[in-house]
């Protein structure tokens, strides 16, 4: 009967050879990680007669006294008090010396003293396989043998507590929920964390929370509820004003719950508030020649609509800050530059509450940027020039400019607009000249002169015949009184009076693409060389206009009607009767594209 009040535990394990030293009825030491009866292992090699190398670091905590036991060499097993200080160690040294050195794989049992072992009777032993053996006990306490005075044993072999921790950092808010009919009802919210209680036998730990309510400012307490988790609600109807104190206590695994009288407590004071709306989400915008505001709408069933403002402060107030009341979830405005500042917006319901926080955007309308890709193709004095598009949401067309010095100091003009990705543009034809006189660095043809200083700087000189042929050099220079131009590097070869020269059109380009609100950013500059296609360029015993119109359509009059001295009457003829092609007839010579879109016409 002693056994049945005072032994409440039992143990079964397989042990190995050198662990079944015993017999029935034998009291044995058992200790195990888990349940925490001390913390067991091999020795490892290097100890000493007082101290010991575990195979695992250990905690000494302070103002506790702890056990080592080891079974030595001989089979015996002798316990010594540590006398190391407190903190993590892995090197164990005790009071006194060993009666023998404790060898490598001894095994050894640490813990605090009195719990570094649970003492059990072995109560069974059987065979398992070989070397190995399933021992059955049950817990050993010697005063239950003892008739005369019973003691109850503690239950405290293990290093786990048994105090029931309580719930820590509780807080109480007062929170609203609103019916489904509009109806906004006050409530108690309770919050709490559950207890750090690891360190405590499993029975004892955490396993709910009971919640009580007292409104007579403690006189008297009721069970509300209970939470598994750290969040609890209680929904009733609150007396605005008055004190509510909630408490809340452990309920352990064991069913045992912690002392109500100490456990945690709290209160508020109902204000029976009403709150708005729930803020505004997805406050966004897009922007092409009208600014637009949208957002995602509010689902609360007494939402009275929206209210957008260039401040954050006001709200419900009719001023001008107030870009927009109602119940939409869009706002369309008429930008007048490419930033419009700040949005706020806010939700507010039907009792005129608006939402706790607002939203804001900043909306931007970015200038275009530069045109990439930038090239051209030049045909005679015609440039056909062309670029990528910019990703720009609202573009509405390019700007062409031209500088004769890419200097691009304000020299540079606007030769045009177009709402697409290409563009035409004429120069200047070819010029030609004979020099009256030379220099390392000029060449003067008085034929030239009369023309506007500077006429020809940045353009290209080439010297087509006579001494120095072939040179080309850019003009840096002209003089329109003399007729005098010099160049920018000195002449290989000094021209004289039977150099013929040619000078050609040159301009640098650049593309700046622009919407509704100014100018995006120039490109890169393009250089342009124009080859117009004359005599004067291509040369008197080259082929001429004269030379292609005259021989060569003449055997076509009888289909394309009377062809004289070079001139088309009533007649046209084009390389292709569709697609890419180039037309001549009376009016000139035309190209054009697969799309039958002109190239350049001449």
């Amino acid at each position: 009967m002693l056994v049945s009040k005072y032994i409440n535990r039992s143990v079964q394990f397989r042990a190995g050879v050198d662990a079944i030293a015993c017999q029935v009825g034998d009291v044995i030491a058992v200790s195990h990680d888990v349940t925490q009866w001390g913390y067991s292992g091999r020795v490892k090699t290097g100890g000493s007669g007082t101290s010991i190398n575990l195979d695992r670091t250990v905690t000494i905590e302070v103002g506790k006294t702890y056990k080592i036991q080891v079974r030595l060499p001989n089979d015996q097993i002798e316990e010594r008090t540590v006398t190391n200080a407190p903190g993590d160690t892995s090197i164990v040294t005790v009071s006194s010396t060993f009666s023998q050195i404790p060898q490598e794989y001894d095994i050894y049992a640490f813990g605090e003293s009195g719990k570094n072992v649970k003492a059990f009777r072995v109560m069974g032993i059987k065979r398992a396989n070989d070397l190995e053996c399933d021992i059955t006990a049950i817990e050993y306490n010697a005063n239950m043998y003892d008739t005369d005075t019973i003691v109850l044993p503690e239950n405290n072999a293990s290093s786990l507590s048994t105090d029931i921790q309580p719930v820590a950092n509780l807080q109480i808010t007062e929170g609203v929920v609103t019916l489904a009919d509009g109806t906004v009802k006050n409530q108690i919210e309770v919050w709490f964390n559950k207890p750090d209680d690891s360190g405590r036998a499993f029975e004892y730990r955490f396993s709910t929370a009971k919640i009580y309510l007292s409104d007579d400012n403690q006189d008297s307490w009721k069970l509300i509820g209970q939470a598994d988790g750290g969040y609890f609600i209680y929904e009733a109807d609150l007396v605005k004003g008055k004190t509510y104190y909630v408490r809340v206590t452990t309920v352990a695994y064991n069913g045992m719950e912690s002392h109500f009288a100490s456990a945690p407590t709290d209160s508020i004071v109902i204000t029976a508030k009403d709150v708005g709306p729930d803020p505004v989400t997805n406050f966004n915008y897009t922007w092409g020649d009208l600014l637009q505001l949208v957002w995602s709408p509010n689902d609360e069933p007494d939402l009275g609509g929206y209210e957008i403002r260039d401040n954050n402060t006001d709200w419900g107030t009719v001023d001008s800050h107030l870009i927009y009341r109602g119940s939409a979830n869009k706002k369309t405005l008429q930008p007048v530059g490419r930033s419009m500042g700040t949005f706020y917006i806010r939700a507010y319901n039907t009792s005129g509450i608006y939402s706790a926080s607002s939203n804001s955007i900043t909306p931007t309308n970015p200038a275009p940027s530069a045109p990439s890709g930038l090239g051209g193709d030049v045909f005679f004095n015609i440039a056909q020039i062309y670029w990528n598009d910019v990703s720009d949401i609202d573009i509405k067309g390019y700007e062409v400019w031209a500088s004769e010095t890419n200097a691009w100091a304000g020299e540079e003009v606007l030769v045009g607009k177009t709402s697409g990705r290409a563009f035409q543009l004429q120069g200047r034809k070819p010029r030609q000249g004979m020099g009256d006189s030379a220099t390392s660095t000029t060449i003067t043809d008085d034929s030239l002169a009369g023309l506007a200083d500077d006429y020809f700087n940045g353009d290209i000189i080439e010297i087509v015949a006579g001494t120095g042929m072939g040179q080309q050099r850019t003009v840096s220079d002209f003089n329109g009184t003399t007729g005098q131009v010099t160049i920018s590097s000195a002449w290989t070869t000094n021209p004289d009076t039977t150099s013929r020269f040619i000078i050609y059109d040159r301009k640098y380009i650049k593309v700046r693409g622009y919407d509704f609100y100014g100018q995006g950013n120039f490109s890169s500059a393009l250089t342009v060389t124009y080859e117009d296609l004359d005599a004067d360029s291509i040369g008197v015993t080259s082929i001429t206009p004269e030379k292609i119109l005259t021989p060569c359509l003449s055997a076509l009059s009888a289909n394309m009607g009377c062809l004289t001295a070079g001139v088309i009457q009533g007649g046209c003829f084009q390389t292709g009767s569709g697609g890419p092609r180039t037309l001549i007839d009376c009016y000139g010579i035309r190209s054009y594209d697969t799309n039958c879109c002109a190239l350049f016409s001449v």
